[in-house]
Parts: C-alpha cells; sequence; structure tokens
C-alpha cells in the first residue's frame, strides 16, 4: 500500500496498491467493496473529495484519474505530466491541488485543476 483516504464518515477506506489499483474496504468489517483498475505501472496517490462522490489518484505513469468512488467507474483522465507528480489534494468537491516536479528533483509547483463535477454513472 502506498497511499490511503478515507471517507468523511470514516465508513470506507481506499487504499493505492502499486500492484492491485485502488481497493474499497468497508469498515470496521474489512469487507472489501470495490477494486479500480489498474492502470498502467500501477497508483502510486489517492484522494477523496470531500462530498466523497469523486477519487482521484495518481499513476506511475504520470497520469491523474478522477472515479466515481461509490461505483470504481473511472470518469476521465485529467493530466497527463512529463514531469513526476507527488502528490495530489482535494480543497473543494471540484477542486484539485497536485504537486508535482522534475525528474532531477527540482520542483515544478503545484497545479490546480477546477474540474465540473461529473455526471454520476
Amino acid at each position: 500500500m502506498w497511499d490511503l483516504a478515507f471517507s468523511s464518515d470514516s465508513s470506507q477506506l481506499f487504499a493505492a496498491a502499486h500492484a492491485d489499483g485502488v481497493i474499497a474496504w468497508q469498515i470496521p468489517s474489512g469487507e472489501e467493496v470495490r477494486r479500480l483498475s489498474k492502470p498502467r505501472g500501477g497508483i502510486s496517490h489517492v484522494a477523496l473529495s470531500p462530498d466523497d462522490q469523486t477519487l482521484a489518484t495518481i499513476a506511475l505513469d504520470d497520469t491523474l484519474r478522477l472515479w466515481h468512488a461509490a461505483t470504481g467507474h473511472e470518469l476521465f483522465t485529467l493530466l497527463q505530466h512529463t514531469g513526476k507528480l507527488e502528490w495530489l489534494q482535494f480543497v473543494s468537491p471540484t477542486r484539485i491541488l497536485v504537486g508535482a516536479r522534475q525528474e532531477a528533483g527540482r520542483p515544478l509547483g503545484v497545479f490546480v485543476f477546477d474540474a465540473p463535477a461529473p455526471d454520476r454513472p
């Protein structure tokens, strides 16, 4: 497991599992409720929106993807970056901050994405 995100009521745990994509468990039972498909190379970071509707992931191929948290359906890919995506955080249900650096280790900065709330599948 590389990264974890809890739902706002702590009833679900989402784990970025390098070899398995994202796994969601019900808490406290520990029952696995869904798996998100694994992009090429696995997933290193995961964040859940404050309204628990959207899951954001960073894959090892440096793509940022959005998923419908309840179903695991991939909504779209926001970014494929030439630098190394290091972290992500929702600051509202539709605003995401993403930190990146160049492969040489120099910081590139923080990117802000305002994505409209996607229609739910």
